[in-house]
């Protein structure tokens, strides 16, 4: 897992200046009962994101997902998937950054969620990890470890 994965530093990266990204418009989109606007973007190999590293290789493949945006123009899910890596180090990674209102004290604030990553090894074992941040007062988390197939998977 790269441990660099991060709210900020994914949206960092995809605005970064100099960086080639392609965006597209997709229209609208239901999440969680909102409509939000929502955006495609591309990059090429070898582009912003830099490389993926297993075991002893190093590949910076394309990357492509999505950005969905609120009425206020506020992102508040980001999803991204590194879409063409060689079979010999797994299928790549996929993640889902999720942000939302929070309301600490009287005020609401745009906090992060969750956290959905997958990676599938080229052994075929896949690798998934949910975090979800239920206590922003105290910024406390916890961490379930499962063992064996995801649901639906053998």
């Amino acid at each position: 897992m790269n441990w660099g994965i991060g709210f900020g530093t994914e949206l960092e990266t995809v605005f970064k200046e100099g960086c080639v990204i392609e965006f597209t418009t997709e229209g609208s989109r239901e999440l969680r009962g909102q409509q939000v606007g929502a955006y495609a973007f591309r990059t090429p190999m070898d582009g912003c994101f830099g490389p993926d590293t297993v075991d002893y290789w190093q590949y910076a493949a394309e990357h492509r997902g999505h950005i969905l945006v609120d009425a206020g123009g506020r992102v508040v899910q980001m999803e991204h998937q590194s879409a063409t890596p060689p079979g010999d180090i797994g299928s790549g990674s996929a993640y889902v950054l999720t942000w939302g209102d929070v309301k600490i004290g009287d005020d609401h604030h745009l906090l992060p969620l969750a956290e959905h990553w997958m990676w599938t090894a080229p052994n075929g074992d896949t690798w998934r990890v949910v975090a979800e941040y239920t206590n922003h007062r105290h910024f406390e988390t916890a961490v379930r470890v499962l063992v064996g197939a995801p649901p639906g998977r053998k």
